[in-house]
């Protein structure tokens, strides 16, 4: 955290409250890696990034998330007050929503449905086995880009409503 510039610290440090002291620092490892690595973004991915710096066996991360014991909805309101205060200073807020599917086809992987495909079409139905993820964004103009960026505020997992009930 000494190398993050203090804007930044200020703002990462406004969430340190919704974590254990714990699982803060690892989020804040995974948050490091997730700017650095360059393939694609799994946690296995941003461990090996870590490298040395990754304390615990790489189980240990996935563990901070599936056995969490933090609110995600607290968070979601949290990161949602940051953009908006941060990013949105016209009080104008232009919202994106999108689902996306990531293919798990393992005989016992919790929570795994079969979702329509986004390489759907009128006339091509395409299904596949997995995780689908729904994504409230808020689009906004960072410091730096030029162009608009997307900030995901909310990324729930969508269940089927028989699965649900």
């Amino acid at each position: 955290m000494t190398r993050i510039p203090n804007d930044v610290r200020a703002l990462l440090d406004s969430f340190a409250k919704e974590f254990s002291p714990t699982v803060w620092e690892r989020f804040l490892s995974l948050l490091t890696a997730s700017i650095l690595v360059r393939v694609r973004r799994t946690i296995c991915s941003h461990i090996r990034c870590l490298g040395n710096n990754a304390d615990g066996h790489f189980s240990s991360f996935h563990r901070k998330f599936s056995h969490r014991q933090w609110s995600s909805l607290a968070l979601a309101r949290k990161i949602t007050r940051v953009f908006v205060s941060h990013f949105v200073p016209d009080g104008v807020l232009q919202l994106v929503g999108y689902d996306t599917v990531r293919q798990h086809r393992g005989e016992h992987v919790y929570g795994k449905g079969c979702h329509r495909e986004v390489r759907s079409s009128h006339g091509h139905l395409v299904h596949c086995w997995g995780h689908k993820w729904v994504i409230l964004a808020l689009r906004a103009k960072v410091p730096g880009p030029e162009r608009l960026w997307a900030l995901p505020m909310l990324i729930p997992f969508y269940r089927t409503p028989k699965d649900s009930q």
